[in-house]
């Protein structure tokens, strides 16, 4: 094998290993402790030791505390290496950043996620006196989207340098910078990508009381021609900063080549002070977004108290607020649009406007002599365009805007806005779109659905064919309205009409409808019970209906629909009739619900008493004596008569009948009966 393949082999596997080599964590203090690698809380090490040791994918964990820089990184068209002002904290290409650690112990990972008290300051000088402050307290020199800056203030920043330095003129808190042509890797080390594209990440900071004397007190974004600047910004604060062009932003160039495109999410810009734009300056091919951005009480002398465009530059601006921002000596209170560069003949500004607030800013909202599209916005200038209104917006407060209950900007927004082309939360956090469509501005109201329908007589009801009216009837909260569905679909306001020609099952829903337009509902049930039409059909058990005493007549009744409801109140089949002799009537009608019932029936019983039971038995009379058979008148004569039963049945009842002659009187026990001729002995058995 050739040697110089075998030694190419070699390094390439080497250089391979080593950027695959896993990534490092490096634990920062304002001092450093214990051994100082910073591979621990309780090695740490200082901010600038452990910036000069990242290599991209590293992460820094910095620990609350103030930390000045000390690391000279003069810029092209900038100072020297001499100058103790170019100091800064240079975040290499690939490296993370992140603040606000509570560092207790080696384990403690705690940290706080928003802005926090880790602060990056530039007062290196005298304390108290910007005179000698860093340029940039933070620079991104040639920065790819995975550099990121997360939750830590950027402070005391001054970029003051003399006209013949101009990028130390621009950027006091941080710098985004590339210079638009290929340039030795600074300091020895390699820039992580290539020279003309910087696009950090910045998170979670407060940017604040820094100044610029050109542009972008508290960040400025430069690109030259054929590079591009396009940081991405989110839930950042920029406060108290100022400078000529942007107080707080100046996002400027490339004259030429592709466009710049930087972005704001959750970002509040307040009490700014700059000439012209006194939140943020759009210039020179730069394609800016912003979305769900507080834009308030900053101030400018001349133009766009909050905004200033011009140049080719543009925003995109989607639910976002500017308000009370001033102009002292000028116009564009809100926004400035500018057609053309003052005294040349660039290209006009562009400005796009969807579902924001701009109120109350003086001396007035926009001024607008480039391109723009605005609509869906609460505009105090009374801007036409679609969906626009002209309405006191009810901020909570002149320093709160958020938006009280009756709001005009409340479900106002553009109809087609979802979280997918404006935002999933808003610059609380709060999940959007709460209501029926989303609010105007960066606040989301939230809210929540009104209680559900009370229905009366209940959600499941039951109803008999053919009654004559059925309506449902329910009620809603306070501050709600109700309303009823139907099955095609149809909505009816208060009540609902059912029809009840035709039996069966059918639903409907009471909904209960906010001021927000959100809505719940309560599911209903309406059962229409088939009315019967025929009587009930009639049999007897015996088939006659007539029985005698201690049997009963069984009567059975037969609905086609529904169930027997008998005059007796009995819900059986059938019935069993008295066993005592009578005759007993009933009705009878078939009923599938109260209510609900069809003709009736008669139906009569008839019980009679039994036959009287005679049993014959054997009886003989095997003898009669007579004291005397030829009695003289007048004299009593002793009859005797034996009854004998050869029977083995017991005979009761026995009747013995005498026949007497005439003129004679038949008595017993010497008392004369009622019948002369014959006597009964009624319980005497023989």
């Amino acid at each position: 094998m050739n040697k110089s393949c075998l030694l190419y082999s070699v390094l390439l596997i080497f250089l391979l290993t080593i950027s695959a080599q896993a990534q490092t964590i490096r634990y920062v203090k304002p001092t450093t402790s214990g051994s100082g690698d910073g591979l621990s809380w309780s090695s740490a090490t200082t901010l600038p030791n452990a910036l000069t040791l990242a290599i991209a994918g590293d992460e820094i964990r910095v620990a609350s505390g103030t930390y000045l820089p000390i690391t000279r990184f003069p810029l092209p068209f900038g100072g020297s290496s001499d100058d103790p002002r170019t100091a800064t904290f240079r975040i290499l290409s690939g490296v993370v950043v992140n603040g606000g650690y509570n560092a207790a112990n080696d384990a403690d990972l705690s940290r706080t996620t928003g802005p926090s008290s880790t602060t990056l300051s530039g007062d290196i000088g005298t304390a108290g006196s910007n005179a000698d402050n860093a340029y940039h307290v933070v620079l991104f020199y040639d920065a790819d989207p995975a550099t990121q800056l997360n939750g830590v203030v950027v402070t005391a920043g001054n970029a003051d340098k003399n006209s013949d330095e101009p990028v130390d003129r621009n950027g006091g808190g941080i710098f985004v910078y590339t210079p638009g042509a290929p340039a030795a890797p600074p300091m020895g080390r390699a820039r992580g990508v290539a020279a003309g594209e910087s696009s950090p990440t910045i998170t979670n900071c407060l940017i604040t009381t820094n100044n610029a004397v050109s542009g972008g007190g508290g960040l400025a974004a430069i690109a030259n021609d054929f590079s591009t600047v396009s940081p991405t910004i989110s839930g950042c604060i920029f406060q108290n900063n100022t400078s000529e062009l942007g107080g707080a932003v100046l996002l400027a160039g490339p004259g030429t080549g592709n466009a710049s495109t930087p972005s704001f999410t959750s970002c509040i810009f307040r009490n700014n002070n700059g000439y012209q734009g006194g939140a943020v300056h759009i210039s020179n091919n730069n394609n800016a977004t912003m979305k769900n951005c507080l834009i308030t009480d900053n101030s400018v002398g001349f133009q766009g108290g909050g905004v200033y465009i011009r140049s080719a530059g543009r925003l995109t601006a989607t639910n976002c607020t500017i308000a009370n921002n001033t102009v002292s000596d000028g116009n564009g209170g809100g926004v400035f649009n500018e057609s053309a560069a003052i005294g040349a003949s660039a290209p006009s500004g562009t400005l796009i406007v969807l579902n924001n607030i701009i109120w109350g800013n003086t001396p007035d909202g926009i001024s607008n002599t480039g391109s723009s599209n605005i609509t869906y916005s609460n505009l105090q200038d009374g801007l036409s365009g679609t969906g626009n209104i002209n309405a006191d917006p009810l901020f909570v407060s002149n320093t709160d805007y958020r938006l009280q209950n009756g709001s005009p900007s409340i479900n106002t927004g553009d109809p087609t806005s979802t979280v997918g082309t404006v935002s999933a939360t808003d610059l609380d956090g709060i999940n959007r779109v709460q209501g029926a469509r989303v609010d105007m501005g960066p606040y989301e109201r939230a809210v929540s659905p009104p209680g559900s329908p009370t229905v009366s007589g209940g959600s499941s009801q039951t109803v008999c064919q053919g009654q004559e009216e059925f309506t449902l009837f329910a009620s809603c909260p306070t501050s709600s309205t109700v309303s009823f569905l139907d099955q095609g679909g149809t909505v009816s306001q208060f009540s609902l009409f059912i029809g009840t020609s035709f039996p069966g099952i059918q639903s409907y829903s009471a909904i209960c409808t906010n001021a927000d337009g959100l809505t719940s509902a309560t599911p209903i049930t309406v059962t229409i019970l088939e009315r019967p039409v025929d009587p009930p059909a009639i049999s007897y058990n015996p088939a006659s209906g007539t029985i005698t005493a201690g049997a009963g007549v069984t009567i059975t009744a037969t609905c086609t629909v529904g169930s027997p409801i008998w005059s007796n109140a009995s819900t059986m089949n059938a019935i069993v009739t008295p066993t005592t002799a009578g005759v007993y009537p009933f009705t009878v009608f078939c009923r599938t619900a109260p209510s609900c019932e069809g003709l009736s029936a008669a139906a009569s019983a008839t019980v009679v008493a039994p036959p009287v039971s005679t049993t014959v038995a054997d009886i003989a009379l095997p003898k009669v004596d007579v004291s005397r058979r030829t009695p003289a008148p007048g004299e009593r004569v002793r009859f005797v008569t034996q009854v004998e039963n050869q029977d083995s049945k017991p005979a009761t009842n026995i009747v013995i009948g005498v026949q007497m002659p005439a003129g004679y009187v038949y008595s017993t026990d010497n008392s004369p009966t009622t019948d002369p001729t014959s006597t009964t002995w009624a319980n005497t058995p023989v």
